[in-house]
């Protein structure tokens, strides 16, 4: 898996750490740390890259996250744009630090959430 990490992480605040772990045919981003303003930005990049697979299931694991605000739900709507048709994306997140936030929006509607990476891989 590779891992990248992300500026910032001020005080009190876990910095953003994205890995990226490519199956078979399905790519995971596994997320850890804060998504706020300042990291959103190297979320999205992570993201982008990994689309530009075009696999058949983009995985993005929301599980690691300690901080879940406005910039990184732009970042999720926006990938899921970009896909289209050629690629699924799934969102996993069990947290209510990151769940509640998608269930207020109403991007729970939007965008396919799944509680765990093994029911966003094989369903």
């Amino acid at each position: 898996m590779a891992e990248h990490g992300a500026p910032g992480g001020g005080p009190g605040r876990e910095q953003l750490r994205v890995g990226v772990d490519v199956l078979d045919r399905e790519v995971v981003v596994r997320v850890a740390g804060d998504v706020d303003l300042e990291s959103a930005t190297h979320l999205e990049q992570a993201l982008t890259e990994s689309a530009e697979r075009i696999p058949p299931v983009l995985v993005v694991d929301l599980t690691g996250v300690e901080y879940f605000g406005s910039a990184g739900m732009r970042v999720l709507v926006g990938l899921q744009q970009r896909c289209g048709d050629a690629t699924r994306v799934r969102v996993v997140a069990s947290d209510q630090r990151v769940l509640r936030p998608l269930e207020i929006t109403g991007l729970t509607e939007v965008l396919d959430v799944r509680p765990t990476v093994a029911e966003a891989l094989h369903s």
